[in-house]
């Protein structure tokens, strides 16, 4: 059986949007760069392991940092949770005698830079939002009604997931073309669409009549989700390594005959995947729905109709 391992790590970013890394004095891995951090040790919580960590590697005291989620990876040597923390301030000067520190961009990751698999991980889930608005075949953002007052509102929306674009206009598919490329929220397309969408996106999301047809993600910094609405397909999303998915539907079914999970069956999916989760079904940006889903052990929500 392989070994669990438990681990704090905190991102320090430059003011060129760099993130701070150390290389690795040891196997496996040897000289590859890892984000700053460690164990925790039996009764210690993470943010105090980070804290003793970032002081024994650093030199440095933490004093406020902001936990970002938790990541799932599978080494052959180990199984690893990842504790994610951003670091908002710091008391001291960052060295190291030992080990070597380098400040890298994301894009580095896929250039060649010799860091170890889980920092794109990483990297992705510090992409996510708490909210993910959906585009709609019969609510599209760009027609002549929504193309300015709704435009601005999704500009807001730090991720935006537009669906149905087969159901798009060629008119409408220009101007959501032209909205990506000139702006730089990350955008997430619904597969097969990505195949001929010209525009910009940072993500790529499966319903789940796609799901299984994928059958493994490629090493890249694209984020890759999925639409779950059963244990199965939860365990099928984290056999793939998914970086997050969709949990449906909550409060409210799409379809008359569609089961309501509820909370405590949205509960008992999150519980077992292994990458953050989003509640849709029902979700209102302006109500207590992501004090809940965080409750329930959510990441975030998503929606359509109340989001913009």
């Amino acid at each position: 059986m392989k070994e669990k391992i438990r681990c704090s790590i905190g991102i320090i970013q430059s003011n060129k949007a760099e993130e701070l890394y150390i290389q690795r004095i040891k196997e496996p891995y040897l000289g590859y760069f890892e984000f700053p951090g460690g164990k925790i040790k039996e009764g210690e919580s993470p943010k105090s392991a980070l804290i003793r960590e970032f002081k024994e590697e650093l030199s440095v005291s933490v004093k406020k940092v902001n936990f970002v989620g938790e990541v799932f990876q599978n080494y052959p040597e180990f199984e690893i949770i990842l504790y994610v923390f951003f670091i908002n301030t710091f008391e001291g000067k960052i060295i190291n005698s030992k080990r070597k520190l380098c400040y890298k961009h994301s894009n580095d990751l896929e250039r060649g830079f010799k860091a170890i698999r889980s920092c794109m991980k990483v990297l992705k889930l510090t992409r996510l939002s708490p909210n993910i608005g959906i585009s709609s075949y019969d609510r599209n953002p760009f027609d002549n009604s929504y193309k300015t007052q709704k435009a601005e509102i999704i500009k807001s929306y730090k991720m935006m997931r537009f669906r149905d674009l087969d159901q798009a206009s060629p008119a409408q598919l220009k101007l959501i073309t032209r909205f990506t490329k000139s702006n730089s929220n990350h955008y997430i397309i619904d597969h097969p669409f990505e195949e001929l969408f010209n525009g910009t996106y940072a993500g790529i999301h499966y319903k789940s009549k796609y799901l299984y047809t994928l059958k493994s993600i490629p090493d890249n910094l694209i984020v890759y989700s999925g639409s779950c609405h059963s244990l199965e397909e939860v365990e099928h999303a984290n056999r793939l390594n998914l970086d997050y998915i969709i949990i449906s539907p909550v409060k409210l079914a799409k379809h008359k005959n569609q089961e309501i999970l509820g909370w405590d069956g949205f509960k008992k999916l999150t519980s077992k995947a292994r990458m953050p989760t989003y509640a849709l079904g029902g979700m209102n940006p302006m109500s207590n729905d992501y004090d809940t889903v965080k409750k329930y052990g959510g990441f975030g929500i998503a929606g359509i109709k109340k989001f913009w």
